[in-house]
């Protein structure tokens, strides 16, 4: 079988999925997760401070407590660890020009509508003209509370203040987005965090179920659990130290070349640099 690709991710895949298995046979696997393990080891080591792992949410503590019927030494194993983080949510948020609030663009209140899977998050509007976020799972489509994950706080370019409900136009986002609004520029906020935890699986007499063979043998069965929760002050800071590396060795991997930052020919849609830059910085 012979094939071609221009892109070299393309290219790589390629021979990593026909020629390479065919070539090195078994021996390849072996490579693959020594190489693999290594480079996850050394990853998660220099990054350790800028993804930070928190504790267990109490509502993902008491799942986790009636799966394993509250068994005291599998409450040790999986309760009591940090789970780790799976993805970073952000919203761009700007000032609302008749209350000064602040106000979240968020145009679907969705996290996830996975089937069986279902969160939505909440604006919580605060005395300060602040605004915090609470996430919550959404069963048949609504919140324990009635919440509706359609709703949104911005629709066709228009947004709405948590706050006063007053409407804040299209023009005055497209201002603070350019920095020459009077009420100041759009930043942007963690609004909620993609995490995963893990748990035994069990068999039909609630006791964990194990490896029977294999080097695993005897080894706890585990399964990954997806959740959803709000932003920690651990997080922020973490994301304080992820900004300060990053504005330390911009420069520096700008003159490498290991940034993107060429712009894209005229007529390409748009004559803006390849990196958007503001998007980091």
């Amino acid at each position: 079988m012979i094939a071609n690709e221009l892109n070299p991710v393309a290219t790589t895949i390629l021979h990593a999925t026909l020629d390479f298995p065919a070539r090195f046979g078994l021996d390849l696997l072996d490579d693959i997760k020594r190489w693999g393990d290594q480079i996850v080891s050394q990853v998660e080591e220099e990054m350790l401070d800028v993804t930070p792992c928190s504790p267990l949410p109490e509502t993902e503590r008491q799942k986790l407590e009636r799966v394993v019927r509250g068994e005291p030494e599998l409450m040790r194993l999986y309760g009591q660890t940090e789970h780790d983080q799976n993805g970073i949510l952000y919203c761009r948020m700007v000032k609302c020009p008749s209350c000064g609030g602040e106000a979240p663009l968020l145009n679907s209140f969705w996290l996830s509508k996975a089937g069986g899977d279902m969160w939505g998050v909440k604006v919580v509007p605060q005395t300060d003209k602040t605004v915090t976020f609470e996430v919550y799972e959404a069963p048949g489509g609504r919140g324990p509370n009635g919440e509706n994950p359609e709703d949104a706080t911005v629709s066709r370019g228009v947004g709405q203040c948590a706050h006063c409900r007053q409407a804040i136009s299209g023009d005055e986002i497209k201002a603070q987005a350019r920095g020459e609004s009077r009420h100041g520029t759009w930043w942007d906020r963690v609004y909620a965090v993609h995490a995963v935890r893990m748990e035994p699986k069990m068999d039909a007499r609630g006791r964990p179920q194990r490896y029977a063979t294999g080097e695993r043998a005897g080894e706890i069965k585990t399964g990954k659990v997806k959740f959803f929760r709000p932003p920690t002050a651990k997080d922020e800071a973490a994301l304080v130290e992820a900004k300060r590396r990053l504005d330390e060795n911009w420069s520096r991997w700008e003159n490498a070349d290991l940034i993107p930052t060429e712009t894209i020919l005229t007529g390409s849609k748009t004559a803006a640099r390849a990196c958007a830059r503001w998007r980091w910085r």
